[in-house]
């Protein structure tokens, strides 16, 4: 159950790379200027300052679902063989960005809550989840039925999946690092490029995750379509 949206991720990553290049930059680009603006140096501030933590959390959390959405429709338009039009990944981005953040906020809170309660609810509920992301993006679910319905596409795939995603952030953990300290040796004193080349390099390997999470939607949705009977709707099973 777990190699199948494991080997459609990578192909579509792999197939789907310019066209995530292209969705990843304008965000980067966006990202750092507002770093930037906010004097956020990326080389030289105290992480263990509880405003520097909170600024850059909150950067990252609202810049994330136009990183997300973006790299979805691309993968989408990959895996159906149709050709990526802007104008029409513009408006998804637009439409759906607040809904997943809102989406994205309520799960990190349960998430978070399970977490402080005995650790394990935690974990199970980010199985759970793991989906929020592309049924938001390509369905109209509530804040509820989005996260019942991943839920329910995640059965039988959650300890797998939160195993690989654990071993994908190790691997991405390990390029980023190295990436955050060869940008610092070549470029020294950070500028907006660099903030760029930092947030580029956090978001494009970053983006597999979104692109993991397609997949496994893909793989359910289209096991699900073949149980439920013609004419019968989502909840048909």
């Amino acid at each position: 159950m777990w190699r199948q949206p494991l080997e459609l991720a990578t192909s579509l990553f792999f197939k789907s790379l310019v066209g995530i290049a292209c969705a990843v930059l304008p965000v980067a680009l966006a990202e750092a200027i507002l770093r930037t603006y906010l004097n956020h140096d990326v080389f030289n501030y105290d992480p263990e300052s509880w405003q520097s933590l909170r600024s850059d959390s909150l950067i990252s959390m609202v810049f994330m679902p136009f990183l997300s959405l973006g790299v979805l429709y691309v993968v989408r338009q990959n895996h159906l063989g149709v050709a990526c039009r802007p104008k029409e990944g513009i408006h998804l981005v637009a439409s759906k960005a607040l809904p997943l953040l809102a989406a994205i906020i309520v799960a990190s809170l349960l998430i978070g809550l399970g977490i402080l309660a005995l650790v394990i609810p935690g974990f199970y509920l980010m199985g759970k989840y793991f989906l929020i992301e592309p049924i938001v993006a390509f369905e109209r679910p509530g804040l509820i039925q989005t996260r019942e319905y991943s839920g329910e596409l995640m059965e039988g795939r959650k300890l797998s999946t939160l195993i690989i995603a654990g071993l994908l952030f190790a691997l991405w953990l390990v390029a980023y690092t190295a990436t955050f300290f060869g940008v610092y040796v070549v470029f020294p004193d950070a500028t907006i490029w660099t903030n760029v080349l930092i947030d580029a390099a956090f978001a494009v390997p970053f983006a597999f995750f979104s692109v993991y999470s397609f997949a496994i939607y893909a793989v359910a949705t289209e096991e699900k379509n073949r149980v439920c009977s013609p004419g019968q709707g989502r909840g048909c099973c």
